[in-house]
């Protein structure tokens, strides 16, 4: 369901509609005689199964490491291969639904060494991981690296877990209509 308002030059849409509805409006120019401006940022976007599941997929992922390195592990391979694959699922079913997809690759770091060393490590293990995924064919150009240290860290079990789980990098999957960015009027 959509809500319509006009308000000067601006149509603003609010509520909840189909993911490819949303995908291909914002693709439109403008038709509405006195409609200068399409603002689409008050949707909800209603995806597919398919997409949801891939994008639940790819975001429970996380790539580990060892204390203090940014080499990928061997078994980092295997796991950055179904990432991959999931991936370049989602690129074709977003693309299908006039969707862009943008990955960014949170590197995080457990509370051992200091701000700055744990910052910039972050930001290594991210861009590793990168480099990987692109190395396995997905495209630097949707994919972000952010090293983000200890500002944000993964809550587990024990102390030793959550030192574990934040030697790591995870994923944050953005779906932006094609024909604007988010929260772009247009």
């Amino acid at each position: 369901s959509v809500d319509l308002t006009l308000s000067a030059d601006t149509l603003t849409a609010t509520g909840t509609a189909p993911a490819q509805w949303i995908g291909r409006t914002s693709a439109m120019p403008t038709s509405v005689p006195g409609v200068v401006h399409l603002d689409l940022s008050g949707l909800t976007a209603d995806f597919p199964p398919d997409v949801s599941r891939l994008r639940e997929l790819i975001e429970r992922e996380r790539v580990r490491f060892n204390i203090g390195s940014a080499a990928l592990l061997p078994e980092a391979w295997d796991l950055l291969r179904g990432v991959r694959d999931a991936i370049q699922d989602l690129f074709t079913q977003a693309g299908d639904l006039s969707y862009r997809t943008d990955i960014e690759l949170l590197g995080r770091t457990d509370s051992t060494g200091s701000n700055e060393t744990n910052r910039v490590l972050s930001q290594l293990r991210a861009e590793a991981v990168m480099s990987a995924l692109a190395s396995l064919g997905v495209l630097e150009e949707n994919l972000s690296p952010s090293g983000i240290g200890t500002s944000e860290p993964v809550v587990a079990g024990s102390a030793e877990e959550a030192a574990q789980e934040n030697r790591s990098v995870s994923f944050v999957v953005r779906l932006t209509p094609a024909g604007s960015r988010e929260g772009e009027r247009r």
